[in-house]
């Protein structure tokens, strides 16, 4: 059985309830980073994060246990030289953290689980 949620952050979890997976593609492109015309299609909230592009992984990574099983995980879509600062953050509360790389090589996923 599968529940998801698509919620700004955690403002529509509703009480009491507990997910064995969180997964996040969020906003992680520093403030005046110089974007193609395509990407800048999209609207600027979907797009850039303050902190470096790293302000809104700080805040899931913050508040993530609070919504995860025991033994759940917690998973990210990276922005381009920022696997090392997540995983700085995830180190806290998870463990046995993974990253992936993309087509690329780039350090493109990020994901751990619940200690």
């Amino acid at each position: 059985r599968a529940i998801f949620r698509k919620s700004n952050l955690f403002e529509k979890i509703r009480d009491g309830e507990s997910f064995d997976i969180i997964i996040s593609n969020p906003p992680y492109i520093p403030y005046g980073t110089e974007l193609s015309p395509e990407v800048l299609q999209e609207p600027d909230i979907a797009l850039f994060a303050h902190n470096n592009g790293l302000a809104i992984y700080e805040a899931i990574i913050k508040e993530a246990p609070n919504y995860l099983n025991e033994g759940g995980y917690l998973m990210f879509e990276l922005g381009i030289d920022q696997s090392f600062a997540v995983k700085e953050m995830m180190n806290e509360s998870f463990e046995n953290i993974i990253i992936e790389k993309d087509l690329a090589n780039i350090d493109r996923i990020i994901y751990g689980r619940l200690k």
